[in-house]
């Protein structure tokens, strides 16, 4: 084995399946990065990771909109904090819900508010549901294929990087700048097609 990680990943394999897992229910781009890395790297397979991966950001998701749908109601500053950051999309969750959580899944800091607050709205569970299974499906696909050719073009440089810790470390960095790049890009999309609407 090449690192520490890898190592203890080896002995402690259904825990890492485990932290994983929470990891993805709470915040799911930079756990579902690390997972597609581990993976590609031989920590994981990928039969064994792609239901963790899924349970992991689908329940994490279902879990923030009824949080939106049940929980808001009681705590005034939540509730003001969320209509804060999402009150202008409100015709858009109701109108294109799959546009909205799939843009909202590269604007940092602003995902978990849009399906607390398509709860809030009361959206349909039907409706969520689907937006939030097509929109995750196809995320998953694009962050965790960015991951695994990250993780497998750092292959062809190993012998500079011998540790991958590292390696993950480097993959995440230009990770977190592309998606704060593509973060800025859909936020003036979604704030454009709200203005669009209004006229």
């Amino acid at each position: 084995m090449e690192a520490l990680t890898l190592n203890y990943l080896s002995i402690w394999h259904p825990l890492g399946l485990f932290i994983l897992l929470m990891g993805l229910l709470i915040e799911g781009n930079i756990f579902l990065f690390v997972a597609m890395f581990l993976t590609q790297r031989g920590a994981f397979t990928m039969p064994e990771i792609l239901p963790i991966v899924l349970v992991g950001i689908l329940g994490g998701d279902f879990l923030w909109y009824l949080a939106g749908r049940y929980l808001t109601d009681s705590d005034g500053r939540t509730k003001r904090w969320v209509e804060k950051l999402t009150k202008s999309f409100d015709k858009q969750i109701g109108l294109r819900p799959n546009r909205v959580i799939f843009f909202s899944k590269f604007i940092y800091g602003i995902h978990r508010a849009v399906l607390v607050r398509a709860g809030m709205l009361k959206i349909s569970f039907k409706k969520f549901l689907i937006a939030d299974g097509v929109t995750s499906v196809m995320w998953i696909i694009l962050i965790g294929g960015v991951a695994y050719v990250a993780s497998s073009s750092l292959s062809i440089i190993k012998h500079y990087l011998k540790f991958t810790e590292i390696a993950l470390l480097v993959a995440l960095l230009g990770f977190l700048f592309i998606e704060k790049v593509v973060s800025r890009f859909f936020k003036e999309e979604l704030e454009s097609d709200e203005k669009k609407d209004t006229l």
